[in-house]
């Protein structure tokens, strides 16, 4: 697959502060070739005009004050700190404790502690001897000092498989039903999982659980008008009047698709009776 090359930037317009560029397929991959990857569409910062920035003015804090002093050892220690500047015009708020608090002894010291082993793993060996883990973790980290961990988190150990009568091989379930094709996906795929795991002597699978295959392409489709709307109302009754009547685009073409150089606007001559005795006048149109 290939991609074309990025269009100009175009503005969203209004205060979004956003601009955007687009790009399309130039060439859509065969069932042996790669997807393309990467987006279609992009969108990018610009600087807003002068008039879509705020022009109020933020809340501000003030410095902190001093911590209060400590009685003991178990006491707690304060300090404030105020609104400097309230926020005007729509400007940000303030966000931020007034009060802190510490301790006036400090926090005490905590040790590393580890929980207990997991459960051993399955035995690596279908039948016979083979290896099987078990872990653990720590539970809470040293804090302050306290006593690090100095332990192993890891074991692995030997072990053995001695009922190796009982076999059975790997079981696959049936294939899932192929995804849909549409302009969005042009790869399809299937799955299927394992529901068994062989056991003793029993065969492994030594199979796929996931195939794709490339969708066929789909053809180019020109764009659709819609009918002609009714004729409007003459715009005058006597010495010549226009009407208007006009039609939509209602698809636009696609994968190559075309659409014909049409009019989607007429416009056509109406009440041309003369409006005096004098007989009846042509219209004339003005220069453009």
């Amino acid at each position: 697959c290939i991609l074309g090359s990025w269009s100009q930037w175009q503005l969203q317009g209004g205060c979004t502060g956003l601009k955007l560029r687009h790009r399309e397929v130039e060439v859509q991959h065969n069932h042996c070739g790669q997807p393309c990857k990467g987006y279609l569409t992009e969108t990018d910062k610009y600087e807003q005009d002068e008039h879509c920035k705020p022009k109020g003015k933020d809340c501000k804090f003030g410095a902190w004050g001093q911590w209060t002093v400590c009685q003991h050892k178990k006491d707690q220690s304060m300090r404030k700190r105020g609104i400097a500047q309230q926020p005007e015009e729509g400007g940000a708020d303030c966000k931020g404790a007034l009060e802190e608090t510490r301790p006036c002894g400090g926090p005490a010291d905590t040790d590393c502690h580890v929980g207990d082993w997991h459960e051993w793993t399955s035995c690596s060996a279908v039948c016979g001897k083979g290896r099987h883990t078990r872990m653990r973790y720590v539970n809470a980290e040293a804090h302050h000092g306290g006593k690090t961990c100095n332990l192993d988190l890891l074991e692995t150990a030997e072990c053995e498989i001695t009922n190796c009568e009982a076999s059975s091989d790997c079981e696959l379930t049936q294939w899932s039903e192929w995804t849909q094709c549409d302009e969005m996906y042009v790869q399809t795929y299937r799955r299927r999982e394992v529901i068994k795991e062989p056991e003793g002597k029993g065969k492994l699978c030594n199979a796929s659980l996931k195939e794709t295959l490339g969708c066929t392409p789909l053809e180019a489709s020109d764009c659709e008008l819609s009918d002609w709307r009714s004729w409007s109302a003459c715009t005058a009754s006597c010495n010549g009047g226009q009407r208007f009547r006009d039609r939509n685009v209602l698809k636009p073409p696609r994968r190559g698709g075309t659409c014909p150089k049409v009019q989607l606007r007429e416009t056509n001559g109406c009440g041309t009776a003369s409006c005096s005795s004098t007989g009846p006048q042509d219209c004339e149109l003005g220069e453009w």
